[in-house]
């Protein structure tokens, strides 16, 4: 089954083939605008509202409130780094890797 996956989609582009799915078959949905709508509008609004929060804070000239905006950013860009750090290639599992066996077949020899 893998196999026929993967001589598809070197074959063709793609890992179905059009007789796979006959109600398609000649023709592509067209792309609607509804979803690209819909996130800008979200993200204009929660990033206006974040934006007045910050200005907000700054203006309001307290060394405790322009503290807090400080921390606030420093917390979202260690965040931001451990969050990429967990998809790092080195993180992942070394299972089914050569010496990973190797390190097993020794072990087992001991």
């Amino acid at each position: 089954m893998i196999d026929k996956l993967l001589d598809s989609y070197l074959n063709t582009g793609s890992f179905t083939k059009e007789n796979d799915l006959p109600e398609y078959q000649g023709r592509s949905m067209p792309r609607r605008p509804y979803s690209l709508i819909n996130i800008i509008m979200w993200a204009t609004f929660v990033l206006s509202q974040i934006l007045r929060f910050y200005y907000n804070l700054i203006v309001s000239g307290s060394l405790l409130s322009l503290s807090f905006a400080v921390g606030i950013v420093i917390f979202a860009y260690i965040g931001l780094y451990k969050m990429i750090g967990l998809t790092k290639i080195d993180k992942g599992s070394q299972y089914g890797t050569r010496d990973a066996k190797k390190d097993e077949v020794t072990k087992k020899d001991d």
